[in-house]
């Protein structure tokens, strides 16, 4: 729900976050120079904070499992791009529900917040 960033080498605490999320950190990786860190909580979103400035400011928030269910799912659409929506997902859904009105067929969505378990920075060759 909140983290502690410590200097271990000064045994101090360099920052402490307030309430960041309702649901509480289950994962967490540092980049491997340290600067940046990504935590990963139960309710299924990777904040990715900045550990270079004293703040530890908050670079970008994602949930994972949302951009995967925007991604093309056939073999006609694998070279389409990758398409990322900032839509709430009731939108989405009122457009399909739509949709769906004119081709009579039904829609079975739901929203559901999938845990993020594990995370890896990989470092990209040069």
């Amino acid at each position: 729900r909140r983290f502690i960033v410590y200097d271990l080498a000064k045994n101090c605490i360099m920052y402490q976050s307030c309430i960041v999320s309702s649901s509480p950190f289950i994962s967490m990786a540092v980049e491997p120079g340290g600067s940046r860190c990504a935590i990963g909580s139960s309710d299924g979103k990777v904040r990715v904070y900045d550990l270079a400035t004293p703040e530890c400011r908050l670079l970008h928030t994602m949930t994972p499992a949302r951009a995967k269910e925007s991604t093309p799912t056939t073999q006609d659409d694998e070279d389409a791009p990758v398409v990322i929506t900032t839509e709430p997902a009731w939108k989405r859904a009122f457009a399909a529900a739509e949709e769906a009105d004119e081709d009579d067929e039904p829609v079975n969505e739901a929203e559901h917040e999938l845990p993020i378990i594990a995370l890896r920075f990989v470092s990209r060759p040069r």
